[in-house]
């Protein structure tokens, strides 16, 4: 297979992060240089799902993951699931990922 036709999707990524934030648009660059044509950013908490889902709908190449992290899990509200509920709303989110088994009724 030609290298110039293959089709990378990043299917785990973080780039809601202030780490990327002072070059985003460079780095989106190099990793269709590098033949990355998809990613999907995966957010832990309600926050970096909303920003997910922010870069998501900027760019088309990028894709969301929302949901809550079981890391993040300890101080989650009804109006979190609820957020969560709504992001996933959205045409550029296509995972809904990390949830744990909690006791809130929403």
């Amino acid at each position: 297979m030609n290298a110039s036709k293959i089709s990378i999707i990043d299917t785990h990524a973080h780039l809601e992060g202030e780490e990327f934030a002072a070059d985003f648009e460079a780095m989106l660059a190099r990793a269709v240089e590098a033949g990355v044509n998809q990613i999907v950013t995966a957010g832990t908490n309600v926050e970096s799902s909303e920003k997910a889902v922010a870069l998501a709908q900027k760019y088309p190449q990028i894709f969301a993951a929302v949901g809550i992290h079981p890391q993040e899990i300890a101080g989650t509200q009804k109006n979190d699931i609820r957020r969560i509920a709504e992001l996933v709303k959205s045409a550029k989110v296509v995972a809904l990922g990390k949830w744990v088994w909690i006791s809130i009724e929403v």
